[in-house]
């Protein structure tokens, strides 16, 4: 295993490892959940409590089955190298939309700018490790 391999499977697994826990926490403890993220993403206030947990169930799902299939990835890259791409897909569509709609996640969120940009730069850093790695594996 070279440098960029293990770099991606680190990151691969604290990515899945994220996906897992926020998933759980949001399907199944919904009342915490709210304080959850309010610590992870420096949420303010929600005018809705019931309405933000309505919103986490579902999200749970998708963020609980996105851990899973990290966690498949991580267990053979190479014979499930394709599941790197719906990932990438994933991480940049969240870079683009934490960028685009910052100023809305700031006033609607009350998240201060710092730490938008805190978690923009961690995913297009996922996004970078997934694409290096992919490019390396086209050269085999």
């Amino acid at each position: 295993m070279d440098i960029i391999e293990a770099n991606l499977i680190a990151m691969m697994t604290l990515f899945g490892t994220y996906h897992l826990i926020t998933g759980i926490v949001s399907m199944f403890f919904p009342r915490f959940s709210i304080r959850f993220y309010k610590g992870l993403y420096d949420f303010g206030e929600f005018k809705d409590n019931q309405q933000m947990i309505l919103s986490f169930k579902p999200w749970g799902a998708l963020a609980f089955s996105i851990g899973i299939m990290v966690m498949i990835f991580i267990s053979d890259p190479v014979k499930y190298r394709l599941l790197t791409l719906p990932v990438l897909v994933l991480v940049l569509l969240r870079v683009w939309y934490r960028y685009t709609y910052r100023e809305d996640i700031s006033r609607l969120f009350g998240t201060k700018t710092h730490r938008n940009l805190i978690n923009i730069a961690i995913l297009a850093y996922c996004a970078a490790s997934i694409s290096v790695w992919i490019l390396q594996t086209m050269q085999i």
